[in-house]
């Protein structure tokens, strides 16, 4: 795979379907930072989580809005501690990675 990332980082599984981050210089030609966001089909979900929007702010704070079908999606200083309601539908989420060092910390999500 060409993302490198940690497995595991911000993410419960295998990293096959899940939502991902990639930072890259301004000239496109070097990866300065990647990792993968999501949980695992345990508990009866998909595993799957899709991003659907990001942003960055100007510190390099990055936010990640999307979806998931896990239940044990990784969650730290959360509103809500576990997804809620039927494992075949989907919970929102926002995700918030601050600059730590040369790469990123879950601030929150």
């Amino acid at each position: 795979s060409p993302v490198q990332a940690t497995c595991g980082r911000f993410d419960n599984w295998t990293c096959s379907t899940d939502a991902f981050v990639v930072k890259l210089p301004p000239a496109g030609d070097d990866l300065l930072f990647s990792t993968y966001l999501g949980g695992s089909a345990a508990n009866g979900g998909s595993g799957t989580d899709i991003g659907r929007a990001i942003a960055v702010d100007s510190s390099g704070t990055i936010f990640v809005g999307g979806e998931t079908f896990a239940g044990d999606f990784p969650v730290v200083n959360a509103f809500q501690n576990q997804k809620r309601g039927q494992n075949n539908f989907s919970d929102g989420f926002v995700a918030r990675l601050d600059r730590q060092g040369a790469g990123y910390r879950l601030a929150y999500s």
